[in-house]
């Protein structure tokens, strides 16, 4: 989820999508989406049926957290990619896909959060 004004250019509306959601999350170029539109008045409030948002969700992790992931993609750039707390990116260096690594943020915006891993692959549980 992001936030973006909408303008007007050339008798057309226009919203544009940061360039973060197509370098870091799932969408990609030249690829239909759906798009919900949520009025972020001071006076309006999310009700779930589409009329409005009152407060923008805030990333659910903070600079300094820790966390046991699950490199689930490899980005573009060749960083890991994991995904916490309904889907919240991850972008986590000099990591490998199906690696379980245990990561510290290091950085956080409103869409993915930059991580470092603090160990190795995190040993799996013997049954």
């Amino acid at each position: 989820m992001f936030t973006a004004a909408v303008s007007e250019k050339n008798g057309s509306y226009v919203l544009e999508v940061p360039k973060s959601e197509v370098e870091f999350g799932t969408l990609e170029t030249n690829t239909p989406f759906s798009i919900g539109v949520f009025d972020q008045s001071e006076d309006s409030e999310f009700t779930g049926t589409g009329k409005g948002v009152k407060n923008r969700p805030t990333p659910p992790v903070e600079q300094g957290d820790t966390r046991t992931v699950e490199i689930e993609s490899i980005g573009d750039q060749g960083d890991g990619i994991a995904k916490v707390d309904s889907g919240f990116v991850l972008i986590v260096p000099n990591t490998e896909m199906g690696d379980e690594v245990e990561v510290k943020i290091t950085q956080v915006n409103e869409s993915f959060a930059i991580a470092e891993p603090v160990s190795d692959e995190v040993d799996a549980p013997t049954a």
